[in-house]
C-alpha cells in the first residue's frame, strides 16, 4: 500500500504547486501561445519577404541581350538555350523559363521535374518552402511547342498574393478586358500569349488533357474550354494553336475547384517551323 500512498501524496503536491503557483502558470503559457502566433504571423511572413528577395535576385542574373524568338525546327539541330539564361540554368537544371502575367504579380521563374508533386513545396534552390516554385506540367515538352501544344503551368493561390494568387483579378470583367497577354520566355525562345478563357473548373473536369487523337479532337478542346470562360472574346481558335493553360486554387478555398486561364500563342507563324499538324 505504501507506493499507492505515494502516488496520492506526489498527486496532492502536484495540486497544492499548481494551486499556489496558478498566476504564474497561466501567465508562462500565455507567453507560449503568443511565441506560437509569433511563429506563425511573422516567422511566415519573413520567409515569404526572403524569397520575394530571392526571386528578384534570380531575375537579376537574367542578361539584357536582345534575343530573338528561337527557330524550332523538325530537324534534329541541338537546342541552344538562350543567353540571358543560361546562368540562371546552371543554378539549377530543372530552370525552364519566366513568366510574366500584364497586370497581376506574376513575375517568376518555372521549373519543371518528373513529376507535378517535387516543386509543389520547393524552391528554385530545391529547398523546403511552403508556397512551393511556379512549374511545368511534367508531361509537356518545352522544347517545341508546336508538338506540344498543350502547356500547362501551375502555382499556388497564397493568402500573402504571391505565386498565383493574382491570377484571381481575372474574376473581374474589366480586369479581363483590359489585361489580355502573357509573357513566356523559355530557356529556347521568347513567346506571347493571348488570353481567350478564365474559369473555375472542378476537378472532375479534366482541363489538364495533353493527349489527342487528331487536330479536330484538339480543336474541340480548346473550344469547350472557351465555351466555359466567365467572360467572352471575339478570339477564333483554330487547330494549328498553342495554348497555355494557367492553373491554381479559387479564392473560395474549396479543394474541389481550380481557378483556370488559358491563352493561345500569338502570331505562331512568326516561328519557322511546321505548326500545321500539332498531333499526329
Amino acid at each position: 500500500m505504501e507506493p499507492n500512498n505515494k502516488k496520492i501524496n506526489n498527486l496532492d503536491n502536484l495540486k497544492a504547486f499548481c494551486k499556489k503557483n496558478q498566476k504564474k502558470i497561466i501567465i508562462f503559457a500565455s507567453i507560449l501561445v503568443v511565441i506560437a502566433f509569433a511563429c506563425i504571423f511573422l516567422l511566415g511572413p519573413m520567409n515569404n519577404a526572403l524569397y520575394a528577395n530571392r526571386i528578384q535576385e534570380l531575375k537579376n542574373t537574367i542578361s539584357t541581350v536582345s534575343t530573338s524568338p528561337k527557330v524550332l525546327e523538325e530537324s534534329p539541330k541541338p537546342l541552344v538555350i538562350q543567353e540571358k539564361f543560361k546562368e540562371l540554368y546552371e543554378k539549377n537544371k530543372d530552370f525552364v523559363g519566366w513568366i510574366i502575367v500584364d497586370g497581376t504579380d506574376v513575375d517568376y521563374p518555372v521549373m519543371q521535374a518528373d513529376d507535378n508533386e517535387y516543386y509543389m513545396k520547393r524552391s528554385f534552390d530545391k529547398e523546403y518552402f511552403g508556397a512551393g516554385s511556379i512549374f511545368l506540367d511534367y508531361r509537356c515538352d518545352i522544347t517545341n511547342m508546336f508538338k506540344s501544344a498543350h502547356q500547362i503551368i501551375y502555382g499556388h493561390n497564397m493568402n500573402n498574393g504571391s505565386m498565383f494568387q493574382t491570377l484571381t483579378r481575372y474574376e473581374d470583367e474589366q480586369f479581363f478586358k483590359d489585361h489580355s497577354y502573357i509573357t513566356l520566355n523559355t530557356i529556347y525562345g521568347d513567346y506571347q500569349f493571348e488570353i481567350f478563357s478564365v474559369h473555375e473548373s472542378p476537378i472532375s473536369y479534366y482541363y489538364i488533357n495533353t493527349e489527342f487523337n487528331s487536330n479536330d479532337e484538339w480543336l474541340e478542346f480548346i473550344e469547350e474550354l472557351q465555351s466555359k470562360s466567365m467572360f467572352s472574346t471575339d478570339i477564333e481558335l483554330t487547330k494549328d494553336d498553342v495554348v497555355l493553360t494557367l492553373s491554381t486554387c479559387t479564392n473560395r478555398h474549396d479543394s474541389n475547384y481550380r481557378f483556370v486561364v488559358h491563352a493561345r500563342l500569338v502570331n505562331p507563324e512568326e516561328y519557322d517551323t511546321d505548326y500545321t499538324y500539332i498531333y499526329k
